[in-house]
């Protein structure tokens, strides 16, 4: 056949060839210049891979893949996301439960709840003008507005120990300087007064006013002896020994009573006859019966004398017993006791023949003192009922 009769033959099957071929490798149309779609919730990528036949021809496949995200939530769309913890939409406000900033809205975050908090200041302080509790501190709750109010009890009826109505000024109250009869003896501020501060009541002692008052000092001092029906009277308060807390008047009394006779005397006061609890009470004394200072009780003209140290409370237990050969004081000296029972201290050192086994119930030696205050003299005597002396001194014992 000639060569131009089979040309027709040969391009039809050619052409026949690449139809089949084409089939066979192509998964589908191919999308038009490669262009690839997105939206707002993925993201789209377009991948080719090219295959080459064997007459030299190739054929290019396309893939796609898609990857899904998801966007962050915004405070206010309605939904409680991360970092939220409340999230009301268009009712987010604040003065609302939730804030503007999705925040539950409490006490104490610096902004007022509407409805449910009077106030909020952003603090959890008390005595300011918006309480801990997101409350208007006002007169009559109960709490002090500091710098606002005097005082504020709740009550506020201007009743003893209270607030008045105003918040402006307190009640009566123990240390106005007023005596209020219903619920103070006393008021005044000076403590030798002896009025106990804080308690507005009249001190029965010294001891009750160095236990009040740390740094009451020694001198004179009144007091309201706690004998029912004796008046207030003043005392001399040794402040010093001991600790302090001693009290004793001087008596000058006439004629001379013996030891039994005075402790009738000092019982007129409230007190009994004196008695020495150490050897520094007894120095103590013996300073305060030598010097001018306080005045004598009954009569005055003799102030200041040792004398008033002449006779104490101090007798035998029993008559005639005594204890020769020792100290009189109530640790070397037991055939002897204080009046009331308490310690006494008289010498550290025993006289002689002293004490003697002449001495009697309720009756007292007699005592003399060097210049230093200790006894350098002691002798008991049974006569008369002991011995007897115009100048004594009493004391409240309460101090041991």
């Amino acid at each position: 056949m000639p060569m131009n009769s089979r040309l027709p033959l040969l391009l039809a099957s050619a052409a026949l060839a690449s139809l089949s071929l084409g089939g066979c490798l192509s998964a589908g149309p191919v999308p038009e210049g490669n262009e690839s779609e997105t939206s707002s919730d993925s993201d789209t990528t377009t991948s080719g891979e090219t295959t080459t036949t064997t007459d030299g021809t190739s054929t290019t496949m396309t893939s796609t893949s898609t990857t899904m995200t998801t966007s962050a939530g915004v405070c206010g769309d309605g939904n409680v996301d991360a970092g939220e913890e409340c999230d009301d939409g268009a009712g987010n406000s604040d003065d609302a439960a939730c804030t503007s900033s999705c925040m539950n809205n409490v006490c104490g975050d610096g902004l007022v709840l509407g409805g449910v908090e009077e106030c909020d200041d952003g603090n959890e302080v008390n005595t300011d003008n918006c309480t801990a509790e997101c409350k208007d501190n006002v007169c009559g709750d109960g709490i002090l507005n500091e710098g606002v109010e005097i005082c504020d009890d709740g009550v506020n009826d201007g009743s003893y120990g209270g607030c008045m109505a105003n918040c402006a000024q307190l009640g009566p109250y123990c240390g106005d300087t007023f005596v209020d009869a219903d619920n103070e003896e006393c008021d005044d501020p000076d403590f030798h007064s002896g009025c106990l501060p804080e308690q507005c009541v009249m001190a029965t002692s010294c001891l009750e006013i160095k236990n009040a008052v740390a740094e009451a000092d020694t001198g004179i001092y009144t007091i309201a002896p706690a004998k029912e029906g004796v008046a207030p009277l003043q005392v001399w308060c040794d402040m010093e020994a001991d600790g302090g807390g001693y009290t004793m008047v001087k008596v000058n009394h006439y004629p001379g009573r013996n030891a039994a006779e005075a402790e009738a005397v000092c019982d007129k006061y409230g007190m009994t006859l004196f008695v020495p609890r150490t050897e520094a009470h007894l120095v103590g004394a013996f300073n305060f019966a030598v010097n001018e200072n306080l005045a004598p009780l009954e009569f005055q003209d003799v102030t200041a004398i040792d004398e008033f140290l002449l006779i104490m409370g101090i007798y035998p237990k029993v008559t005639g017993e005594t204890c020769p050969g020792a100290a009189l004081n109530s640790v070397d000296c037991e055939a002897f006791e204080a009046n009331d029972g308490g310690p006494f201290w008289a010498s550290n050192a025993p006289f002689e023949g002293q004490p003697s086994t002449s001495n009697c119930e309720g009756c007292s030696g007699l005592y003399g003192f060097d210049e230093n205050g200790a006894v350098n003299y002691m002798t008991f005597y049974a006569i008369k009922g002991g011995g007897e002396s115009e100048t004594f001194m009493c004391h409240i014992g309460d101090k041991q």
